[in-house]
């Protein structure tokens, strides 16, 4: 191992390609990281002025020989004979502070350019001029994924943007731009020599910003000094370090590797990989993993079991688990698991994953699985259980399910046997309220959705687009002054009328909710009782003026409403009705 003999960037980008290799994270720099590198350097030229040679430390630039096997996305280009003088390395720490800078240098050359300046003095610090054998021009930076290597070569070269805009490393890299381009507009705002200023500027990034340099002859000194660099989870999330590690620990093709496990991320989602993960884990373990345990795990796991064995394993449970959190309108379960996606309970996926791998996710066992479980986490919700208890229950589900020698009915009565009793459930459900804010709003919704379907009764199916669906306050959340004597009854003194109490104890109450579709949920509004019936009984009109029935119709809930409050509601009908909702309850989720 040695060190790179220099002492600036202008010693090493000329005659340099950096690559970021396969193993490494994608461009990840947010807001904060950007603008503190930024707010360094305008301090730095702040402080130097014209002629100071004071210099700010930005850290180290690890490096080791280049790996094509672990940079697919770069090899072909690298190997063009143009570029045969130029000094070819893997970036194995520092790329977010060079790609940073490198972005800096855009947003420079965009405003020299823009103003008529001179713009070409230092391109050979972002860009070799060199064309590889497809005709593509090379940058000095390069990166290992392909969607974020397309946006930088957009930016650098000034092209529409190509990218992918859901993948975080382009989104990141456009949103660290744009913050550059703010900084050198900042930095000519003050100046009439805005050709002499931007110079200075190129000279301190040049010049002035020093790095310790590491060079590894050897492979495993790199992935070394990479793991230790980024064990600590600081700058890594653990699953750019389980990538590491699979790369790492590979002994197959790195490329086939690197391939099936970019499947396995866009199979599950990149906002989702970390969960996955960890809910991987507890499926196989039966025991919870933490995420930020969820890397130590791996390396445990990967001294038992082949690399290419647990990457099998894991590629069989992503294509359950996509479909798990993102279902397709052809599953039998899709209700069921929107409905787990709403209620938000993520340690229930794992249970659910080890039903699909168990049972597939596209067959009636598997509904019948969710439906057990779905029945458990909602009276678990209700009922205000710790979330602990899942630990344990989930664990011993899982086991249970994985047994072959257990049915589909074993499973069920599994559930069954756990969950909160009929009276218990009946008692919390009467008292539940909900909160204004969208996540209790939206648990409000998935209960009552269910508790809508069963009301209608089997031999009157219904189906709701949940997205249509709001959730109706017939006490309006916000009643109007004149109308607080009919909300409030004849028999409550106005003079000691408690406003919060009764917000909380009775707007909020699930006996004062419904369900009704947006536009006549608007339409009804903070109106008083009288002018609300009339909402709740009039023609609902869709696109273009079309008939789409009337709401005491289409909903047994507001029918109910109707039907036991014809002229009046006030508290003691929101009481009376929290009642008959869990009875209900009770017998929909049974």
């Amino acid at each position: 191992m040695n060190h790179i003999n220099f002492d600036c960037l202008d010693d090493i980008t000329h005659s340099t390609l950096f690559a970021i290799p396969d193993y490494q994270r994608d461009y990840s720099w947010g807001t904060a990281e950007v603008e503190t590198l930024l707010e360094d350097i305008r301090e730095l030229l702040n402080r130097n002025g014209i002629n100071g040679t004071q210099k700010h430390f930005c850290g180290s630039i690890v490096v080791i020989k280049f790996d094509p096997t672990v940079s697919k996305n770069t090899q072909g280009a690298f190997q063009t004979l143009k570029l045969k003088n130029f000094e070819k390395v893997n970036v194995i720490d520092g790329q977010q502070r060079l790609s940073t800078l490198s972005l800096l240098l855009i947003a420079i050359k965009e405003r020299l350019k823009g103003s008529g300046y001179v713009v070409s003095k230092y391109d050979d610090m972002i860009d070799t001029g060199m064309k590889d054998n497809n005709g593509d021009f090379v940058p000095v930076l390069n990166f290992a994924d392909l969607n974020t290597q397309n946006c930088y070569r957009s930016l650098l070269y000034g092209k529409p943007v190509n990218y992918f805009p859901n993948r975080s490393g382009a989104k990141n890299m456009c949103n660290a731009l744009e913050l550059c381009r703010k900084f050198v507009d900042s930095v000519c705002s003050a100046t009439t020599d805005v050709e002499g200023t931007l110079d200075r500027l190129i000279e301190q990034v040049r010049y002035h910003l020093t790095f310790v340099g590491i060079y590894c002859e050897e492979e495993a000194d790199a992935y070394q000094i990479f793991e230790s660099l980024n064990a600590t989870g600081l700058s890594l999330t653990p699953a750019e370090q389980v990538k590491n590690l699979v790369l790492m620990k590979s002994q197959d093709n790195n490329a086939h590797t690197l391939s099936q496990w970019e499947n396995i991320v866009s199979t599950v989602g990149e906002a989702r990989i970390v969960a996955f993960l960890s809910h991987y884990l507890f499926y196989k373990n039966s025991r919870r993993v933490p995420k930020k345990d969820v890397y130590e795990e791996f390396k445990s796991l990967f001294k038992k079991e082949a690399v290419s064995m647990v990457l099998n394993e894991l590629t069989a449970c992503a294509s359950i688990y996509g479909e798990l959190r993102e279902p397709s309108a052809t599953n039998q379960a899709s209700a069921l698991l929107l409905d787990m996606r709403d209620l938000g309970v993520e340690q229930a996926y794992v249970p659910l994953l080890a039903a699909g791998m168990r049972f597939g996710v596209h067959t009636s066992d598997f509904r019948k699985a969710a439906d057990a479980i779905l029945v458990y986490i909602v009276r678990h919700l209700v009922c205000s259980q710790s979330s602990n208890k899942l630990d344990t229950v989930f664990s011993q589900a899982c086991a249970t399910i994985k047994d072959a020698s257990k049915t589909i009915d074993d499973v069920i009565d599994f559930f069954r046997g756990k969950r909160m009793d009929d009276d218990q459930f009946h008692k919390h459900f009467a008292g539940l309220t909900f909160d204004y804010t969208a996540k209790p709003q939206r648990i409000a919704r998935t209960l009552l959705r269910r508790v809508e379907e069963y009301a209608h009764g089997s031999n009157y199916p219904v189906q709701f687009n949940r997205d249509e669906l709001t959730v109706e306050h017939v006490i309006p959340k916000h009643p109007e002054i004149d109308d607080l004597r009919a909300w409030i009854g004849n028999d409550v003194d106005a003079d000691d009328f408690d406003s919060k109490r009764f917000t909380d104890q009775t707007i909020k109450s699930v006996g004062n909710l419904a369900l009704l579709f947006q536009p006549e949920n608007t339409s009804a509004g903070n109106d008083n009782y009288a002018s609300k019936i009339s909402v709740y009984t009039s023609p609902m009109k869709g696109k273009g003026g079309k008939d789409r029935g009337i709401p005491r119709d289409h909903f047994k809930l507001i029918e109910e409403i109707l039907a036991d409050n014809p002229t009046w509601f006030d508290g003691k009908s929101v009481q009376t009705r929290c009642e008959t909702l869990a009875k209900i309850a009770v017998a929909a989720w049974s």
